[in-house]
């Protein structure tokens, strides 16, 4: 009696001791690496989760003000409004999957910066509402017309549903998703599409780095918290009558960075953000001085889209940018 009494207070203290995965909830979790964090000079602990297959960091590691941390001047984003391919395609993807195309649409950002996603859409014929942590962003795009909530998405009372909600790089962000998952599948109506593009810890290259002792820049602690896998994405949002209709992946514009003939090889080897910053502000509009760099510039921005946009190789996981495309059909 006495055995099995220690053996059952061995596993309750296995599982006290173990850390709870912040994605799924479950404690068959355990430690896959230390990651030095790209902002303040100490190493985080990465769990990875046996259940979901999902990674995280713990946001209470190191005491760190994350309302402070997003609200730093540094993270302000430029107040005046600039035309992107980028969300012009972003846009012609969603509405291609879009079923009513006729009516107004409720369009949601969440982490929406400065409003420049959403004033790509119609102005006229869609209404704008987008949420932004950051106060000075908020500002800005309040300023250009969008209907911004400066707060939590967990704060919010929303009074509306939205016909499509977007989440661009901002779900690893979050230390505790399941609160914000909930939120937006609720206000999701019937039809909507949700947009969701997120780091893939699963890509190809993230392993290749790992294995050769590179930084992956995506380890971004205590900027970057959380690394889904498309198990639990895919699974959370079927439970919800929430179906995938496309994805892909993309190098985030970043092909060829960990390259070893290139200039930020080493910065990004040795998580130095602070030199990889200084190097892309000196070097931005050195590059385009000349002819034959504009040229050469331009036909690697047409390779890359070619790529990344309409060649069937961008289903396959190899980049570390997955853009997933749901709609919910009840």
């Amino acid at each position: 009696m006495g055995n099995k009494e220690n053996k059952l207070n061995m596993v309750t203290n296995i599982s006290l001791n173990k850390k709870q995965c912040s994605i799924c909830g479950s404690f068959k979790t355990q430690i896959e690496r230390k990651v030095q964090s790209p902002f303040i000079d100490k190493k985080y602990t990465l769990y990875y989760c046996k259940d979901c297959k999902s990674y995280f960091f713990d946001k209470n590691e190191y005491d760190i003000d994350l309302e402070e941390f997003y609200n730093d001047e540094n993270r302000t984003w430029n107040d005046k409004f600039t035309y992107s391919k980028y969300w012009s395609r972003q846009i012609r993807r969603i509405n291609k999957i879009i079923l009513n195309k006729n009516k107004k649409l409720n369009i949601l950002d969440i982490g929406c910066r400065t409003g420049d996603f959403l004033l790509h859409w119609d102005r006229i014929k869609n209404n704008l509402y987008g949420v932004e942590l950051n106060e000075y962003n908020a500002k800005v795009a309040k300023k250009r017309g969008i209907n911004v909530y400066n707060d939590f998405i967990e704060n919010i009372d929303f009074e509306i549903k939205f016909d499509v909600i977007a989440c661009y790089a901002l779900l690893e962000h979050i230390a505790n998703p399941k609160i914000l998952l909930e939120k937006i599948t609720g206000i999701l109506k019937t039809n909507g599409i949700l947009v969701i593009m997120i780091p893939t810890i699963e890509s190809k290259l993230r392993n290749k780095l790992d294995k050769n002792n590179i930084h992956w820049h995506m380890y971004s602690p205590p900027e970057h918290l959380s690394y889904y896998s498309r198990k639990f994405l895919d699974n959370y949002m079927l439970k919800r009558q929430i179906n995938l209709v496309d994805r892909y992946y993309t190098a985030g514009g970043l092909n060829g960075i960990y390259s070893k003939r290139s200039s930020t090889y080493m910065l990004l080897k040795n998580a130095d953000y602070k030199s990889l910053n200084e190097y892309y502000s000196h070097n931005k509009n050195r590059n385009n001085k000349t002819v034959v760099r504009k040229v050469i510039n331009k036909l690697k921005y047409y390779r890359r889209l070619l790529i990344e946009e309409y060649l069937p190789i961008n289903k396959y996981p190899y980049y570390d940018h997955m853009y997933s495309y749901y709609r919910k059909v009840k």
